[in-house]
């Protein structure tokens, strides 16, 4: 039995380093081949003749700049937008809505507003004049009431200054001998409305005069 066990060991040891001569030698020949094989080189895609000149779309498409980049840096984003919407108006229109200023709209003047009624056919403009009984100056949020008596009864629009369906602001007179900053005391005294028809006619007629 000892015999035995003793020549099962040793087939086993040697077993074990044939299997060991035997991967070195693998390892051995593969160095040899990889110093002498020539390195291949990468194949180039076949022209666009044999193609037929087709040439692949690209995979993205970048859209034309609309806005410019941003130039001040750590400023409020809200900001920023605000002031690029205000500089797309002229600025006789910004300075009518300045919170400081001789040319800024005060409560008491009346205002001649024109305004767009489909933005799809500029043709078709609507227009409304009233004094201005109230205004709220909060940059491109800025609007104002108007009021005016149409046919004995009372009106009032509320515009949007900075809204891109307003054409014009255009001031008639200005106001005197108001105090206040908002005139909804004007609402029980009509008579002094009645006073903006004959205004607006005479815009017309100035206007007729010069076109002709």
């Amino acid at each position: 039995m000892l015999r035995r066990g003793l020549m099962i060991s040793k087939d086993i040891f040697r077993k074990r380093i044939l299997s060991k001569n035997v991967e070195v030698m693998n390892i051995q020949r593969y160095l040899a081949t990889a110093k002498t094989s020539p390195r291949k080189t990468p194949t180039s895609p076949p022209p666009s003749s044999l193609t037929g000149g087709y040439t692949p779309p690209p995979s993205i498409i970048v859209p034309e700049k609309q806005f410019p980049n941003p130039s001040l840096k750590g400023t409020d984003l809200m900001q920023l937008i605000h002031s690029e919407q205000i500089s797309r108006f002229p600025i006789e229109h910004a300075k009518l809505l300045k919170k400081t200023g001789k040319d800024r709209i005060i409560p008491g003047d009346v205002l001649l507003v024109e305004s767009y009624t489909n933005r799809t056919n500029l043709s078709s403009v609507s227009t409304f004049a009233g004094i201005c009984i109230a205004i709220r100056r909060r940059g491109i949020e800025t609007s104002f009431t108007l009021r005016n008596v149409i046919l004995k009864v009372g009106v009032e629009q509320r515009f949007a200054a900075f809204s891109p369906m307003i054409k014009s602001i255009k001031i008639l007179a200005r106001g005197e001998g108001y105090r206040r900053a908002k005139l909804y005391y004007l609402r029980d005294q009509p008579g002094k409305a009645f006073k903006i028809a004959s205004m607006i006619k005479k815009l017309k007629a100035a206007q007729q005069k010069t076109n002709n």
